[in-house]
């Protein structure tokens, strides 16, 4: 599923460990390990693979070449 204002490109906004942050901070712990299992398939999606660096914040994920 994607927000239909970003698209795909929503990622950038919550797919880093900023978000897993946020989500922690807003949900809990559970949720952060729930959030980041999440990012981790979507990134997957992007041919990441778990050898590479994981998203700080919003600005490294665009670094790194995504959206």
């Amino acid at each position: 599923m994607h927000s239909h204002e970003y698209g795909m490109r929503h990622r950038k906004k919550r797919h880093h460990e900023a978000g897993i942050g946020q989500a922690v901070a807003l949900f809990g712990e559970q949720a952060g390990q729930v959030a980041r299992q999440h990012i981790i398939s979507d990134l997957k999606q992007e041919d990441w693979t778990e050898r590479d660096r994981f998203p700080k914040d919003e600005e490294d994920f665009a670094k790194i070449g995504f959206f």
